[in-house]
């Protein structure tokens, strides 16, 4: 792994209403790349799990997006940098085409890291020149705008699959150096309680917006209580202590045969040091600090946790 460098962040241009979707389009693309950046080419190629991608999976995808959706339907004899990426690089869009198995993504030692920067840099070309023409048609801004919001997804993921890759390296290998952060005790923990009624959900506003979170609509909700703020690491450690993970009286059916087939003892990414819990991260393997919210909790252990708390009790009337 290579040490980090700034991005450098890139200003607007000057032509018209274009240039705030050019100028984040740059700055946006340019985030991959600097996420990608402290990885070598083996980092870069390897899959963790089906669930999870490649980092260089993820940069060749996000780059497939703008030139399958935009750069086909909008520049006239636009030739694409593979013929075959179209279908490579396809994730889930049916409509498209054929695309190759999601777990098989880690057995890809081709194309190359090298091709696809290279491939990337050809598209961000063509879409500059897109971006910045007069004749830039605006009904292209929401699909543009859609592909932006895609890329800042599929940064979150890049970080999320490579953590789970690196944790699975048996030299710990550290993807950023630690960087100092407040520590702040949590409140003391309340039940807020919430009458039933209709509730309004969904999107309501003219920003972007997926697809699945529209239309604005109302719902009934019956009533309930919830905790005043999230589960702690101290909370979490009582129960590890009290022995939850072995009393299956706290557990879904579904979720004790999971417990028990991957012999689940405490969250992902935790590991204990003789009497001390520790967990890996992206900046080294650190010791738990009590006080911050449990995290990488699947569906299963947070519901035995909340059993075991007594928050499934039924709402006080």
């Amino acid at each position: 792994m290579k040490p980090t460098s700034p991005v450098r962040r890139v200003s607007g241009t000057k032509q018209g209403r274009a240039a705030p979707v050019a100028a984040r389009y740059v700055q946006i693309r340019a985030v991959s790349e600097r996420l990608a950046q402290p990885l070598s080419a083996e980092d870069c190629t390897l899959q963790s799990m089906p669930d999870a991608s490649p980092v260089k999976w993820h940069l060749a995808h996000t780059t497939w997006f703008f030139e399958t959706f935009v750069l086909e339907t909008a520049v006239a004899g636009y030739r694409p940098f593979h013929p075959q990426f179209r279908t490579l690089f396809n994730s889930y869009y049916v409509g498209v085409g054929a695309r190759p198995p999601r777990a098989e993504r880690g057995l890809w030692s081709r194309p190359s890291l090298e091709e696809v920067h290279a491939y990337r840099r050809h598209v961000d070309q063509c879409m500059a020149k897109l971006l910045t023409a007069s004749a830039f048609a605006p009904s292209l801004r929401a699909l543009v705008e859609l592909g932006l919001h895609h890329e800042q997804q599929h940064q979150e993921l890049m970080l999320t699959d490579l953590k789970h890759l690196l944790s699975r390296n048996p030299l710990r290998p550290v993807y950023a150096p630690p960087k100092p952060y407040p520590r702040v005790a949590p409140a003391k923990l309340a039940w807020l309680a919430y009458p039933s009624g209709l509730r309004r959900i969904g999107h309501a506003g003219s920003g972007f917006a997926y697809d699945n979170e529209r239309p604005h609509h109302r719902v009934y909700v019956d009533a309930y209580e919830i905790a005043s703020r999230p589960v702690s690491n101290r909370e979490y450690l009582e129960f590890i202590a009290a022995g939850g993970y072995e009393k299956p009286e706290f557990w879904l059916a579904e979720g004790w045969d999971v417990r028990s087939a991957q012999h689940w003892n405490a969250p992902l990414y935790w590991e204990r040091h003789r009497t001390l819990w520790r967990a890996f991260t992206l900046h080294d393997t650190q010791a738990i600090d009590p006080d911050e919210p449990v995290c990488h909790v699947s569906y299963f252990e947070a519901d035995a946790y909340a059993r075991w708390a007594g928050g499934r009790r039924a709402h006080r009337r």
